[in-house]
């Protein structure tokens, strides 16, 4: 680094001329009239003080200033008094009235401002004392919530697997109800379709008694024939069965047997297919006089057997090849 002053080369890094004693870091300067101004409002409070005593104290603070920067010689601290403007004391003691008087209004204000700031800190400190307690509190309370929150959860947990569990049994239980009920709707329209088959058929009954009624004579006078026979009972002299054969089977309700002027009793036949028989308590031949009558209604429903002639063999009677008596 060159010198300014002498134009004498300098090792880099250097504050004064090692030659001259010039400064060679104007950086400085602030820093050593603040320095001065400190020093000064420091050793001379009292104005009165006599001019050795600044001389000295100044000289003293010089000496200090020398061993700081590297031991620079007292003539070269002059020469940076030079630098500043001080020839004199006189000039000295002005400058440092002036620097108090133009710093201290300063420092009052930086003091003022630090006490505030002080103050703010300490409200701040306050406020964050009172926010940390409010925080620990507010996390204590959550964390309270959240263990209630927990708990309730896991009673939630339970209750809607106990719910789960009961609405499966229930909808078990309504499925087999609802089994239950299918299978008795079936039976019940299975019973209907029944009560409605019979319906039909009494009505297909009704129909007949009253529109398909049916009349067969039979006449007695030639014998026994393919459709009346007549048995005689073994060692009587009256009485005998007589064998009718009917075209249809009739409904045993509707059948009626005439006899000239008479009627058949009710009690005294039955009916074995389409053959109805009866019991003839007089002599068999008082049965020539008069051909028998029967009127019936069909049964529609009947799905027995219908036979087609009737015989008599080794003493039996026959329907086809059934046995009668």
């Amino acid at each position: 680094m060159k010198c300014p002053q002498c134009h004498a080369e300098n090792a880099d890094g250097k504050n004064f001329c090692s030659d001259c004693g010039t400064l060679l870091t104007p950086q400085l300067i602030p820093l050593i009239r603040f320095q001065v101004a400190e020093y000064t409002r420091e050793h001379f409070k009292d104005q009165d003080v006599v001019e050795i005593k600044t001389a000295e104290a100044v000289a003293d603070r010089l000496l200090k200033w020398a061993k700081l920067y590297y031991a620079i010689p007292v003539a070269v601290l002059i020469i940076i008094l030079a630098l500043f403007g001080i020839s004199d004391y006189s000039d000295f003691h002005k400058s440092i009235r002036r620097a108090t008087d133009e710093v201290k209004p300063k420092v009052d204000q930086a003091i003022a401002e630090a006490d505030i700031a002080t103050k703010k800190a300490q409200d701040a400190e306050a406020k964050a004392e009172e926010a940390s307690k409010e925080i620990e509190a507010a996390t204590a309370k959550m964390s309270t919530e959240l263990a209630s929150a927990q708990q309730l959860s896991h009673k939630v947990s339970g209750m809607e697997s106990q719910t789960a569990s009961q609405i499966a049994t229930a909808s078990k239980h309504v499925e087999d109800r609802a089994g239950e009920l299918d299978k008795k709707v079936e039976a019940a329209n299975k019973a209907i379709a029944e009560q409605q088959a019979k319906l039909t058929s009494t009505n297909e009954l009704v129909t007949a008694m009253f529109s398909k009624g049916t009349v067969q004579m039979f006449a007695t006078t030639q014998g026994d024939t393919s459709t009346y026979i007549v048995y005689r009972l073994p060692g009587a002299s009256n009485g005998g069965i007589v064998f009718m054969l009917l075209k249809s089977a009739p409904i045993y309700q509707t059948i009626q047997i005439g006899f000239h002027v008479y009627v058949q009793p009710k009690t005294s036949y039955a009916i074995t297919g389409n053959v109805i028989r009866f019991v003839w308590g007089e002599s068999p031949d008082s049965l020539k006089q008069w051909p028998l009558e029967v009127s019936y209604v069909p049964d529609p429903t009947y799905r027995g057997p219908v036979y087609s002639t009737l015989s008599v063999k080794d003493g039996h009677v026959f329907a086809d090849h059934a046995q009668l008596q």
